[in-house]
């Protein structure tokens, strides 16, 4: 094999291995996360035996960038799985009376991603409402809680700062999905929690 032949084979691994590290997902790596939230929720009376379970949820993404639409989606994928929530992902705010609806957002990010070492700032925020369309990641102050008697009205919103470092091999849609998944199932801890009222 001669030189020119053993470049070419490497230089074609080397394109391999970086269309790899940039297109493909996956993770291989260890993470620290650290995950800071709050959250605030107002209800109305609950009735007396109100069992949460199975609550119809649009998940919508509150803003059309890259991260955000990736975080519905992993919020939807972590809903699924809930005893709680039956989740149904919408891409734009509905225009009618779809609810309970709860919106999502990525409001800032900082990423600093290589094959082998990769860092993110998350922030995130989301808004929950059992009894009327939301168009904004805020609820309406003054909001008035209707009662129908067989549930609880409920409104809430929260806000997340996560920090991780991850060492090992990780792909950069890897690394995106990590960071997401993380992110998605504290939101979906939190309206579990606001669905049963807790």
């Amino acid at each position: 094999m001669n030189i020119s032949k053993r470049l070419r084979t490497v230089l074609l691994v080397l394109a391999l291995a970086i269309i790899a590290f940039v297109f493909l997902d996956f993770h291989l790596a260890k993470s620290a996360t650290a995950n800071n939230t709050s959250t605030s929720r107002v209800n109305s009376q609950v009735p007396e035996g109100y069992q949460a379970g199975g609550t119809t949820l649009y998940i919508v993404p509150a803003q059309n960038d890259p991260l955000t639409r990736t975080l519905a989606q992993t919020v939807f994928q972590r809903a699924k799985s809930s005893a709680y929530l039956s989740p149904i992902l919408l891409d734009a705010i509905p225009q009618g009376d779809q609810y309970p609806i709860v919106l999502v957002a990525v409001t800032d990010s900082q990423f600093f991603w290589t094959p082998f070492y990769a860092r993110s700032t998350l922030k995130t925020e989301f808004a929950f409402s059992n009894f009327e369309v939301l168009t904004a990641i805020e609820i309406p102050k003054g909001t008035t809680l209707p009662s129908d008697g067989t549930q609880p009205a409920i409104a809430g919103d929260g806000q997340g700062e996560q920090t991780d470092q991850s060492f090992g091999l990780i792909s950069l849609p890897g690394y995106r999905s990590l960071v997401c998944d993380l992110a998605a199932k504290s939101i979906v801890g939190d309206l579990e929690k606001m669905v049963q009222v807790k």
